[in-house]
């Protein structure tokens, strides 16, 4: 008995037309569509090599965006002691101490009761490296029932809700030496 109504929204799926002025945003307080800017790495060691590099190379390229699939859809089982205050979470995770640290802290439960065991999931593709919210659900109700819960997801589930791989498009300049030997790298 739920009548739904549904608003089209502009969008764009290029990553590059996203951040063009005149793009349609996604979240307000991010009017730019960038999630966060991140460096890494030695400046001053880098503006260095290029100062004394015998030639520069700048190029783009672009990594296609894929969809990870995985043999087997994510899942996991979440169990809890009352009396050890202990989480245990089988997780098909490639991360599982980041997936410990995460889970922790989502839980308010001392990082330290948190334990991610983690079988041997064969390839995946990035699929099982991030955190997802039906994870936290999970482990949180069995916090609460004080039991064992189960939570597999289904290949349409899979598809539509797993993080995505790559898609991305990155300039780089490379800075290269008398001998063609490579100084260093800059990509955005």
């Amino acid at each position: 008995l739920i009548d739904v109504n549904y608003e089209r929204l502009d969008s764009v799926t290029d990553p590059v037309a996203a951040t063009e002025e005149d793009a349609p945003t996604i979240h307000e307080e991010r009017e730019d569509n960038v999630a966060f800017t991140w460096s890494a790495g030695y400046a001053e060691e880098v503006d260095r090599r290029f100062e004394k590099a015998a030639e520069t190379v700048e190029f783009t390229y672009r990594n296609q965006r894929i969809i990870p699939n995985a043999m087997e859809p994510r899942g996991l089982l979440a169990e809890y002691d009352s009396f050890t205050e202990e989480l245990t979470v089988h997780l098909p995770s490639q991360q599982p101490f980041v997936h410990k640290t995460i889970m922790a802290d989502v839980l308010g439960h001392p990082e330290r009761k948190v334990r991610i065991k983690a079988p041997n999931i064969g390839g995946v593709f990035g699929s099982k490296s991030g955190f997802y919210p039906d994870e936290a659900v999970t482990a949180f109700c069995a916090m609460q029932v004080e039991r064992p819960v189960k939570w597999i997801e289904t290949r349409s589930e899979s598809f539509q809700a797993d993080d995505h791989g790559r898609g991305q498009v990155i300039d780089a300049e490379i800075a290269v030496g008398e001998n063609d030997e490579l100084l260093s790298l800059i990509h955005n």
